[in-house]
């Protein structure tokens, strides 16, 4: 069964900044604009995702968003897709009064907010988390009727293109890293939750016992933050690695739409975080093929198995996180039969065309209502 008619989408986010909850609205809008549905992305902020919307025929409108104007803004459309975020739950209520169907998807699960505004949520027609550990946390609230779970999906074909129009030699030429060196990466926001002063210390840790070894430790996507608690992270972790005397080895790298560049380049991925709903760093580390190591939280359990795709480990725990990468790194066929186990789970199991699937099964389920 298909859904009736010619079908309208509203996708609406808070930001269109390179986070890991706005690429996966980005790459959700894009594939439903493959399918022929008429895709619009609304926005409370600009960000350098506008260009990649534009750039695959996706209309956007970056405008303030308040309960007053959203009747208006959302009329010509048939369904709304929205990511949670605190400013934008009040929306929820002036959308259901419209009468216009409504999945809500909630990638951060840790955030007190989360748990207070309940009650709104369950006004939408659906509730998507992206990890079973979410959802089931949400659950536990007595609460749940209309929450259903789907996974984050990646664009495989969109990597192996990557894949094969680059090589890790040519990145690493263009980037300057030499071609017998040891690239580890972590993917993530700059935040506390996020590990990356866990990452450092067990960066400083590993270069000290290993002088000899030619290694770069990437810590991608930790830009200066605007907040106060960014900021004062942000010189802490900087603070962390002068004083190591491995500045040249430990190199932040603010964020970037190349990141397939940093994947590309690795050898090692590291995720280090205490909070994770469905992380996409990891899924695309998958993607290409890469050894992984990360902490057990949230739904990476979901992704990962221990010792099967990867190594899963405690939360907050450089020493153990020393002792995993040393392990990855000698015992390269280990590794590399973990990466090919999860390259062929991400490929059979989070592809973008399957998780599309299943959100036009939502989207049917609603229209038949």
């Amino acid at each position: 069964m298909y859904l009736a008619g010619k079908v309208s989408i509203l996708f609406i986010s808070f930001g269109l900044y390179l986070r890991g909850s706005t690429i996966a609205l980005n790459r959700l809008a894009k594939e439903f604009k493959k399918r022929e549905y008429d895709v619009h992305v609304l926005s409370q902020n600009d960000g350098p995702l506008r260009k990649d919307y534009e750039s695959n025929e996706v209309s956007v409108t970056v405008t303030d968003l308040n309960p007053r104007n959203t009747a208006d803004l959302i009329k010509p459309f048939n369904f709304i897709i929205m990511n949670s975020d605190l400013k934008l739950i009040s929306l929820i209520p002036s959308i259901v009064h419209a009468g216009k169907p409504i999945i809500v998807i909630i990638h951060n699960f840790s955030s007190p907010w989360l748990f207070a505004e309940l009650p709104t949520f369950t006004r939408a027609d659906k509730v998507v988390f992206v990890s079973n550990a979410a959802r089931e946390k949400f659950a536990l609230q007595g609460m749940g009727k209309n929450y259903v779970t789907i996974h984050n999906g990646l664009d495989v074909s969109q990597v192996e293109s990557f894949k094969s129009s680059n090589s890790k030699m040519q990145l690493r030429k263009r980037y300057n890293f030499p071609d017998d060196e040891i690239i580890v990466v972590s993917v993530g926001a700059l935040h506390p939750d996020k590990g990356q002063e866990v990452f450092i210390k067990a960066a400083i840790s590993v270069l000290r016992e290993n002088p000899q070894r030619k290694m770069r430790f990437l810590c991608v996507g930790a830009a200066k933050q605007q907040t106060k608690e960014g900021n004062d992270y942000y010189e802490s972790i900087t603070k962390l690695i002068a004083e190591s005397g491995f500045s040249s080895q430990i190199i932040i790298v603010s964020s970037t739409d190349k990141i397939f560049d940093y994947y590309m380049m690795a050898d090692l991925f590291v995720c280090p975080s205490f909070v994770e709903s469905f992380p996409l760093a990891v899924l695309e580390a998958m993607a290409f093929k890469l050894p992984i190591v990360s902490t057990n939280v949230g739904g990476i359990p979901e992704l990962i198995e221990n010792h099967k795709q990867g190594i899963l480990i405690p939360r907050k725990n450089p020493e153990i996180l020393t002792k995993k990468i040393e392990f990855m790194l000698r015992n390269h066929k280990i590794a590399l039969r973990m990466a090919e186990a999860a390259y062929n789970r991400c490929i059979s199991e989070f592809n973008i065309e399957d998780v599309v699937q299943q959100y036009e099964k939502l989207l049917l389920q609603i229209q038949q209502k």
